[in-house]
């Protein structure tokens, strides 16, 4: 492929959840907002 080439860079890529509304998300769900909420903090490390 001549025409692309690849990067590995430090710049930080956004996140973000998109699930139909609810007003109890299901559990799985849940749980992945829960783990991105403890991984990235709160309020996120880049809205500081």
């Amino acid at each position: 492929m001549p025409h692309y080439s690849a990067a590995i860079g430090s710049s930080p890529s956004p996140v973000s959840a998109i699930y139909p509304h609810a007003r109890h998300p299901s559990l799985n769900v849940r749980a992945v907002i829960d783990y991105f909420i403890d991984v990235f903090g709160t309020p996120l490390y880049w809205q500081r």
